[in-house]
Formats: C-alpha cells, structure tokens, sequence
C-alpha cells in the first residue's frame, strides 16, 4: 500500500538494495551542491577583496575598463573550451590543479556517508580546477568587493545546479541500471 508521501510527492520511498531511499540520495545530492556553491561563495568574497584593493589602487578609467574586458575575453575564451577541443584557458586550468593537489587529499579522507560528508565533499569540490569558474572568479573580483564578489560567485554557482544535479541523479541512475544489466 503505497504511503500518502509517496502519493503526494510522487517520488518512491522503498529503500534501494544498497539501503537508501531515493529521497535520502536526492538530499544528499543537494547537500553536495550547497557545499559547491558555498565554497564558490567563500572564492567570490576572497577575490571581491582583492579586486577592490586593484580597482582603488588603480583609479585610472581606462584600467578599469581592460580589466572589464580581459574578464569578457576570458568568459568567451572559456565558452570556446566548452564548445570545442581547443581548450585556451588549459595553462589556467594547470595552476588550478596545483591548488586541487593539496585538496585531493583531503576529498579522499573525507567521510561519505551522511549530508555532512556530502555538505564537505560538495565544498571541497567547488575547488577543484575549472576554466569557466576561473572566468567568473575574474568577473566576481571585477565587482570590487567581498559581497558583491560572493553574490556573483553564489549566482553563477545557483546558474549551475540544476545542470550539475541532474548530471549527477541521473549519472547514478545510469550507472546503476549498467551494473544491474538493465
């Protein structure tokens, strides 16, 4: 007999053969994806404060003005990669992945189960290397302060989620129908 829950949200709760139910994976999922965009806020206000002191050390209009249009450059640069196998901003991505060599271990030690594993797992993969956020970071420290730096990055952050979520739900799914034969 199917429960009123099940009925109203229209999503089943009988448990998976590796004992989670579909509302537990979902949550989780989403768990993992505020960690993301948390971790691009904490980026967004540490290059908001540092565009601000370059944007008030230099004053200059015309200054402003190139570093506005190296940041359009670089989103468009960063479309291009996504796009097509030619991949400009791969020396960008190699200093990224520097930084993530430091992180990786802590992504390995991390717990997995539970939303805070995944609330942790979540925010140590907003750091990992990645063109286009390298692009909006350029674009967040262009804001010129820590909040408005923060609320780019939290924007673009919430722009990603449904394709990121969906990747994800629908990624285990697949996996999981491949394993089983289906």
């Amino acid at each position: 007999m199917q429960s009123e829950l099940e009925r109203v949200n229209a999503i089943p709760v009988r448990a998976r053969r590796d004992g989670t139910a579909p509302v537990a994976a979902i949550a989780k999922a989403v768990t993992y994806q505020i960690g993301r965009v948390a971790s691009y806020c904490i980026a967004g206000a540490l290059v908001g404060v540092l565009g601000g002191v370059f944007l008030t050390a230099f004053d200059i209009h015309w200054v402003i003005i190139a570093a506005r249009l190296f940041a359009g450059i670089v989103l468009v640069l960063a479309a291009v990669g996504i796009l097509s196998r030619w991949k400009p901003l791969a020396r960008l991505e190699v200093l990224g992945a520097k930084l993530w060599c430091r992180l990786a271990p802590a992504a390995r030690l991390a717990p997995t189960r539970g939303l805070g594993g995944a609330l942790l797992l979540g925010a140590i993969w907003g750091w990992l290397p990645c063109g286009l956020v390298y692009s909006m970071l350029l674009v967040a420290a262009l804001a010129g302060s820590p909040l408005m730096g923060a609320t780019t990055m939290v924007c673009f952050g919430l722009g990603t989620v449904p394709a990121v979520l969906a990747t994800g739900l629908l990624g285990g799914q697949v996996g999981r129908s491949r394993w089983r034969g289906v």
